[in-house]
């Protein structure tokens, strides 16, 4: 995400309806920033997110539904998901779309645009090499963390061969690589 938002800006000519036009003004004028920031926004969203989320076909889910599916799940149920469909969404999606399969390049292409666009949870990368841990905060409870250990797990063990240390604390999944 960082790379995106804060690389050098070149100016571009672009057509827009005159209704699509108006539409983002209005936006922009709710949202206090200019045309070009909600515009460049827009965009930093679709080539860090929305292109892997096309791609794994992404439902949007209520919250409040959402919810009431994460309360009726058995931690096991969640635990059998995680372990299955992270590391096979994640390993083909990068397949597809080129992309190095390590930390280095999960951490940029996956776990920070899901933090920012997806209310998966909030991420962090804290230190480098053996004593790097990265953190997934996430508002939606035990269960949800409970999935999420497997999932960051199975996507990090097909990505360096190695199992994952993580922890669980309350709604902070924590991995600590080596």
């Amino acid at each position: 995400m960082e790379r995106l938002s804060s690389s050098k800006s070149v100016h571009s000519s672009i057509r827009l309806s005159l209704d699509v036009r108006n539409e983002l003004k209005d936006e922009a004028r709710i949202r206090n920033i200019n045309l070009n920031s909600l515009i460049n926004q827009i965009l930093i969203k679709h080539v860090s997110f929305d292109r892997i989320a096309d791609h794994v076909r992404v439902v949007p889910l209520n919250l409040g539904v959402f919810h009431v599916l994460l309360d009726t799940a058995t931690e096991d149920s969640l635990e059998r998901v995680g372990k299955e469909m992270g590391p096979k969404i994640v390993k083909r999606t990068f397949d597809f779309l080129g992309y190095d399969y390590n930390v280095d390049s999960l951490v940029l292409n996956y776990f920070e645009p899901l933090s920012s666009f997806s209310g998966w949870y909030t991420f962090k990368s804290v230190g480098k090499g053996t004593g790097r841990k990265l953190l997934f905060e996430q508002p939606h409870g035990r269960k949800w963390s409970i999935f999420l250990r497997f999932y960051i797990a199975g996507i990090l063990r097909e990505a360096t061969r190695v199992e994952p240390k993580i922890t669980i604390e309350d709604d902070l999944v924590t991995v600590f690589l080596s």
